[in-house]
């Protein structure tokens, strides 16, 4: 395969076949998923091609949405990795402690965005960003309506990660989500 124009990457298809996306990367859609509490589950991933897909100022965008049923007020994680495997075996590059969730609720609808900023690249790479959740009402995953997290990387080795992955845990049984969309783009 030859990339078109430079700001094409490399990407993976519903059939796990190598393609060109022109200016970016993108994820797959995920199918509903099953309840998630305190086992750290992949929800979407995008593929890079080491060295190339991520620059100084790409941007990378998760949008998750799914209902929580809350009997607690447990803390909800979003996981940010990256590494060669696209598992939650990858290098963690950023946890984002969403508030606690409200501790009542059952099936409340809620939309979570991450979005973020490669600040430097290189086996030490930096990015930042915002993590924005909308919640119907103030129960359920969040205590408000709109909740928004400011976050920063520890190290994103942009130069060997052939994978972007957006993971999900709480910190107890007690706040369930279940995730009904899933997606995430890379854009230069």
């Amino acid at each position: 395969m030859v990339l078109q124009n430079p700001g094409d990457t490399f990407s993976l298809d519903a059939n796990g076949n190598l393609i060109a996306v022109p200016g970016g990367a993108s994820g797959q859609e995920l199918a509903p998923s099953a309840p998630i509490n305190t086992v750290e589950t992949l929800l979407v991933k995008a593929a890079l091609l080491a060295g190339v897909t991520l620059r100084a100022g790409s941007k990378i965008i998760a949008t998750l949405a799914g209902t929580c049923t809350s009997t607690h007020g447990d803390v909800p994680t979003i996981n940010l990795r990256a590494g060669i495997l696209g598992t939650v075996a990858d290098a963690l590059v950023a946890a984002i402690a969403l508030p606690a969730s409200d501790g009542a609720g059952a099936a409340i609808p809620f939309k979570i965005t991450v979005e973020l900023t490669i600040d430097t690249v290189g086996p030490t790479g930096t990015f930042a960003g915002v993590c924005t959740v909308t919640n119907s009402g103030s129960t359920g995953l969040a205590t408000s309506p709109s909740e928004i997290v400011e976050f920063s990387s520890a190290v994103m080795p942009t130069t060997t990660a052939t994978f972007f992955d957006v993971c999900f845990v709480t910190a107890a049984i007690t706040t369930t989500c279940t995730f009904t969309y899933a997606t995430i783009t890379v854009t230069h």
